[in-house]
């Protein structure tokens, strides 16, 4: 006996991505309608006049939207954006309803090292030092927005606040967020790209300078209660441009600084 099965849609796919998809679309297209009318409304003739060779039996915009008991443009303009609010909301609500969430505030260890010591008094490292350790904290959270059947895929927003021999860094950075799954062990692994920006003063001076960052790190999360996880450990990787006295007319090029992190701690998963 022949037995044909039908193979079933995946219910996930449609709940999950397409109804939020389609709903940002129809307000993505009411917004920008709204958007032309009324770009349409405002380069109008100001003497709201009609052209000199209109035919004479068929109403103009002007005189369409004069007549009584017919919505004007101004009404379905208001109407497109009223529609707009509820289909961003329902979709937020659809995606939020299915993400995941953190939020952690954990030691930081970084050793910030140059190529090229400097000197005086906007010298970051030190005087003629080229590598230092600087401690801190890190605060930020994740939020895991997209889900497939081996890996989750999300955003991570951070503040790293730190300080050595009297210098500090406020680096603050957005990464992509890619976790992997499902894994042994229930260990949770993750990988992120950062870039953002890094404000860095010298050791003998109060000036602060900020200039682009970029980092990667990989690290491993442990779920130790329902809405707690153990911050095994995280390893990192970038480079940032930091204060240095090439900053201020010595004639004297710096290449960027090279940051090697380790943190741990705890995350506290919302949902």
């Amino acid at each position: 006996m022949l037995l044909l099965h039908a193979r079933k849609p995946q219910r996930g796919f449609v709940r999950h991505y397409l109804a939020p998809g389609l709903l940002l679309m129809v307000a993505t297209k009411s917004l920008n309608a709204a958007f032309l009318e009324h770009q349409t409304d405002s380069t109008a003739n100001p003497e709201n006049t009609p052209k000199p060779n209109h035919d004479p039996l068929r109403p103009t915009r002007i005189e369409t939207e004069n007549i009584p008991g017919l919505p004007s443009k101004k009404d379905h303009s208001n109407m497109k954006l009223r529609l707009l609010v509820p289909c961003l909301a329902l979709a937020l609500l659809t995606i939020g309803a299915h993400a995941q969430a953190g939020l952690y505030l954990n030691p930081s260890f970084v050793r910030i090292s140059n190529s090229k010591a400097d000197t005086g008094p906007f010298a970051f490292l030190g005087d003629n030092t080229t590598s230092r350790m600087f401690y801190g904290v890190m605060i930020g959270g994740y939020y895991d927005f997209y889900h497939a059947a081996k890996l989750d895929v999300g955003v991570d927003i951070r503040d790293n606040i730190i300080h050595g021999n009297n210098a500090s860094l406020n680096d603050f950075s957005i990464a992509l967020r890619v976790s992997p799954k499902p894994t042994l062990f229930v260990f949770k692994p993750y990988g992120e790209l950062a870039v953002g920006a890094a404000s860095s003063k010298p050791p003998t001076s109060s000036v602060h300078r900020s200039k682009a960052s970029i980092e990667g790190r990989v690290g491993i999360d442990y779920p130790v209660a329902k809405h707690l996880d153990l911050h095994v450990i995280e390893v990192g990787y970038g480079t940032a441009d930091t204060i240095n006295s090439g900053n201020f007319g010595s004639g004297i090029s710096f290449p960027n600084s090279k940051l090697l992190s380790f943190s741990s701690g705890l995350v506290f998963r919302i949902f």
